[in-house]
């Protein structure tokens, strides 16, 4: 698409979705009005803008003291990613902001001799430490392991990120807990999540649980996931995955009657479970205040025990 522009032509940038960018035009940002951290991943420039910098940053030498910050050589300027994306430098500039915005970029200005303004360059976040990095390989060997069962020899078509996940989940769990009684009671049922959530753990989640509904719906907190770049690029095989792990961990349990909901990034590093149980619990049940009506009034041991009203000596 092309526009006329101070007796110049201009090129407009579109989202594969054939969307024009921006909208400033208009005075207003249409994507921030949304900018969800899932939102902000919607968008495959931004997906490819991300990964980009990802690799950038891994193969970019270690800072060593009275160097220059990392983001100096892992970092790359707007107008050196429009020209590897093939975009408007402008269009460029609207997808990273939104990705700083989001935390999934860090800026910083470059250090320079020359006059002139520094260049602002952008890069991810540096990686983890090692011992993380061992984690993560592992957390990872872990899931390529589940994707490549998912893939079958014979020729039949794949199976689906929800069920390789609900049939490692079914493969790994514990034997001996296995029922087909769901919980009766906001207690059982907890417990029920929670040994799910130790499976969760196990792949390296340090989550954080909450209830609501009575106890019937259980909010987890997911911090740090394992597979973070993944996701951010393919969110949908990463939640599938888990999604499945939740599904096939409950139904070990009896638990086949639930809602589940997977929030990806309502923060950079942070997602939501939401998992409902169709079953009703009671209400609890209070047991009124045992009040004694005795008197108060020394008695002989040998005479009865004189009972009074509850409200004697209320009354002027």
């Amino acid at each position: 698409m092309r526009e006329a522009r101070s007796g110049r032509t201009a090129t407009v940038a579109t989202d594969p979705a054939g969307a024009a960018h921006p909208a400033r035009a208009a005075g207003r940002n249409t994507e921030s009005e949304h900018g969800t951290p899932a939102a902000v991943l919607s968008s495959q420039v931004r997906r490819r803008i991300l990964e980009h910098l990802t690799i950038v940053g891994e193969n970019a030498p270690k800072p060593t003291s009275g160097s220059s910050p990392r983001t100096a050589s892992a970092g790359r300027s707007a107008a050196e990613l429009a020209a590897y994306l093939g975009l408007h430098v402008t269009t460029v500039r609207f997808h990273l902001d939104q990705l700083v915005a989001g935390g999934f970029l860090v800026t910083a200005f470059e250090r320079s001799t020359r006059v002139g303004r520094p260049r602002k360059l952008y890069a991810a976040p540096p990686p983890l430490p090692a011992e993380s990095r061992q984690d993560l390989s592992r957390h990872f060997e872990v899931l390529a392991g589940l994707l490549a069962t998912s893939w079958p020899t014979d020729g039949r078509a794949p199976a689906t990120p929800q069920e390789a996940g609900r049939r490692w989940a079914t493969d790994h769990a514990d034997p001996t807990t296995a029922t087909t009684e769901s919980a009766k009671t906001p207690g059982r049922w907890l417990a029920k999540v929670g040994d799910m959530v130790d499976q969760l753990d196990e792949w390296g989640y340090t989550p954080a649980l909450s209830t609501s509904h009575g106890g019937r719906t259980v909010t987890i907190e997911l911090h740090n996931c394992p597979f973070l770049a993944l996701a951010r690029i393919r969110p949908d095989v990463v939640c599938g995955v888990h999604h499945g792990l939740i599904t096939g961990a409950l139904a070990h349990v009896g638990e086949t009657d639930v809602a589940i909901d997977v929030r990806p990034f309502v923060g950079p590093t942070r997602c939501l479970v939401k998992v409902t149980t169709a079953t009703e619990f009671a209400p609890p049940t209070t047991t009124a205040p045992i009040t004694s009506l005795r008197s108060s009034v020394a008695t002989d041991p040998a005479e009865p025990a004189r009972h009074t009203d509850p409200a004697e000596g209320l009354h002027p």
